[in-house]
């Protein structure tokens, strides 16, 4: 059986000093490893600092800081269908923001494009923007000749190849890796507990030619 320790088990962790849970829980989708240094459990803390947000730094690197954004698109369909669809539109912002700091940021700028106002980090966490009238989007070929985009996705993925991909990939895989520093900072460790087999009482066991009265074949 798998699941948390708790105070006077018995079990490993179980006299751990978790403090307010749910702040820590908070703490840690913020950043991760800062729930675990409000604990006071500084190791995991800058263990899961080190590793989760060096894997995001990393792919929003390679990424050329154009891989977490959420998603430019509107729908006019409301309820569950609309919602689905903006979804499924970039399912990767969703894995991505299992990182409070990245959710965030990506959230603040996606309202900020749809409402035409300009970009506060310079680009980054910002949705990529399509072309329109007055609305030029292109690169430059390894000739020297102009190549007309759709849009700016286009341009990016164009721009950056299999970089661009990869740099998705490894924020994405930073975002889901903290869902498990989240639980971690709610709930401790989680352990697996194995019930001891309960031994049967002496002559319980029945010797080999016997009935069950006890009588001899």
């Amino acid at each position: 059986m798998t699941n948390s320790p708790q105070p006077g088990d018995g079990r490993p962790y179980a006299d751990l000093e978790l403090k307010n849970r749910y702040l820590a829980g908070f703490l840690a989708w913020l950043v991760p490893g800062l729930g675990h240094l409000y604990q006071g459990r500084t190791g995991k803390g800058l263990l899961y600092a080190i590793c989760i947000l060096g894997t995001f730094v990393f792919g929003f690197y390679v990424g050329d800081g154009k891989v977490a954004y959420a998603t430019p698109l509107t729908v006019d369909v409301g309820g569950i269908k609309g919602r689905v669809t903006q979804l499924v539109d970039r399912w990767q912002f969703i894995c991505q923001s299992g990182i409070g700091a990245v959710a965030i940021p990506g959230l603040v700028e996606r309202d900020r494009m749809l409402k035409n106002e300009p970009p506060l980090m310079g680009g980054w966490f910002r949705p990529p923007r399509t072309a329109g009238p007055g609305v030029e989007i292109s690169s430059v070929d390894a000739v020297g000749n102009q190549v007309l985009h759709p849009g700016e996705l286009a341009k990016w993925t164009y721009d950056l190849g299999y970089y661009f991909d990869l740099g998705t990939v490894y924020t994405v895989i930073a975002g889901m890796l903290n869902v498990i520093v989240i639980y971690d900072a709610c709930c401790g460790p989680m352990v697996v507990h194995h019930e001891p087999k309960k031994s049967k009482k002496p002559g319980g066991k029945k010797a080999e030619g016997e009935d069950p009265g006890g009588a001899a074949n």
